[in-house]
């Protein structure tokens, strides 16, 4: 690609010669982690320049997961409540329910204290 001012075929001849390349913010999965190359001009803010949902997915992204008996009991447990509480906050929907109400009634189908607060719903609901 050239660059601003420069044809094609300057650009191609400068390659050639002894220019360096300019290097870019990088993120690339190794077996063993995620490494991030910052070149050393670049002004790093990290809030900003990267994109830390998605470098987080590139992270967690190692192949099949476990499934079946390999599986651990207590994830496996958590799933089962997880769809428990899924069909019932849809449930609940249907009947009408909004708010508070809503999470009454499932809070109470769910067999949960009447003290809990609504966090454990929310993480259910989001569980995949």
């Amino acid at each position: 690609m050239p660059f601003s001012g420069e044809d094609k075929a300057s650009s191609v001849t400068s390659t050639m010669e002894d220019r360096p390349l300019l290097l870019k913010l990088s993120v690339n999965p190794t077996p063993h982690g995620t490494m991030i190359v910052i070149p050393r001009y670049l002004s790093l803010d990290p809030h900003r320049d990267l994109d830390w949902k998605l470098i987080g997915r590139l992270h967690r992204c190692r192949g099949a997961g476990k499934q079946g008996p390999k599986l651990s009991a207590g994830r496996m447990q958590k799933m089962e409540e997880a769809r428990k509480a899924k069909r019932l906050w849809a449930e609940a929907r249907r009947k009408g329910k909004k708010g508070e109400a809503r999470y009454e009634y499932v809070r109470k189908r769910m067999g949960r204290d009447e003290r809990a607060n609504s966090g454990w719903l929310k993480r259910l609901l989001n569980f995949d």
